[in-house]
């Protein structure tokens, strides 16, 4: 089987003839990754985003929460110039990756796209989109509809311009706390349960599987997902959904994604308990038609995992889904900076 072969069917429980490789860490990875490119704009401020927000940075590399939002009072809706999905400075970069020989036969995966609610809150700042989907409904729905129409459109595009080419995209919507998700399911279904099925619509019908990241607790809004046609879940925190009740609800329903538990398991637990999380995840949450694509990496700087500890989960994983020798943290530091080949 090519690496393709191998990853459409662990999605799609077709029985790949081994785990998918998502990264180098496992051996040669099955991926080949691209990303949109942000076009020429006109700041709203000095080193504004595209979408008009800026990020408070915290003193943790790459965590931080965006800032003078654009949207900040309704009265700023009418003003607000929406950012075009179909530029074609979006898609440069792509068309140069997917001319690369390391592209050949592989999945091609657009990691990290644009998250529906991520994206709502950093034009809105997030408390008053939680008081606002009460208090102007109406409202909070044009919103999301606009960021909605911002993804399908450049998911279309993709689909024109790179026809066959694109087999993955992962969309990040964070919708969970410790215990719960941040909105009520019924309130969910009205508000963004029309667009995750558009958005799983264009993709299918563009030959791509949906994929999401979502941290939290979002078991009961995981049926409503597989309802809206998602293919693939990366759930960062296996101890806050729990092992077992993922593995008893949903395995062998949609293909999860996952590596040991970044919140807990990989800062505070010992050697011997992320080897054995590494190994239940393996077990339990794959089936012998596929369903499970581990992933791992050496740092979690946000989370505050050292690369010593995130060794210990990518050899585990080494182990226990392809029966691979250990790395050193030598050879395992030299592997992570070779010239990716997605």
């Amino acid at each position: 089987m090519t690496s393709l072969e191998i990853v459409k069917r662990a999605v799609e429980f077709g029985t790949p003839e081994r785990a998918a490789k998502t990264t180098g860490l496992f051996g040669q990875s099955d991926f080949h990754y691209v990303e949109l490119d942000t076009p020429r704009y006109t700041p709203r401020k000095p080193g504004y985003t595209e979408w008009g927000y800026t990020m408070a940075h915290s003193e943790i590399p790459n965590n931080g929460m965006p800032a003078d939002v654009p949207i900040a009072t309704w009265e700023m809706l009418d003003g607000y110039r929406w950012p075009d999905p179909r530029n074609p400075e979006r898609y440069a970069s792509i068309a140069r990756r997917l001319a690369s020989p390391e592209a050949k036969d592989k999945y091609v995966h657009v990691g990290w796209f644009v998250g529906l609610f991520d994206m709502v809150y950093r034009l809105h700042e997030f408390e008053d989109c939680m008081r606002d989907f009460v208090l102007e409904a109406d409202k909070m729905k044009f919103i999301i509809g606009k960021v909605a129409d911002f993804m399908v459109g450049a998911i279309d595009t993709l689909a024109e311009k790179f026809p066959g080419r694109i087999h993955g995209l992962l969309v990040p919507d964070d919708w969970g706390g410790q215990d719960s998700t941040f909105v009520s399911i019924p309130m969910w279904r009205e508000f963004f349960a029309p667009h995750y099925r558009r958005i799983g619509d264009h993709l299918h019908e563009a030959g791509m599987h949906f994929w999401l990241h979502s941290d939290g607790r979002v078991n009961e809004l995981i049926p409503v997902l597989i309802e809206c046609g998602l293919d693939v879940i990366n759930l960062p925190s296996p101890q806050v959904v729990g092992i077992d009740e993922i593995a008893g609800r949903f395995a062998g329903k949609i293909c999860f994604t996952n590596g040991v538990d970044i919140q807990s398991t990989l800062v505070n637990g010992s050697d011997e308990e992320i080897e054995r999380e590494a190994r239940e995840l393996v077990e339990k949450w794959n089936t012998p038609r596929g369903g499970f694509i581990p992933t791992g990496g050496l740092e979690y700087k946000a989370s505050g995992v050292t690369a010593e500890r995130g060794l210990v989960a990518v050899n585990a994983f080494r182990k226990y889904a392809w029966g691979l020798p250990p790395l050193t943290l030598r050879e395992a530091v030299r592997q992570s900076k070779r010239p990716a080949a997605g």
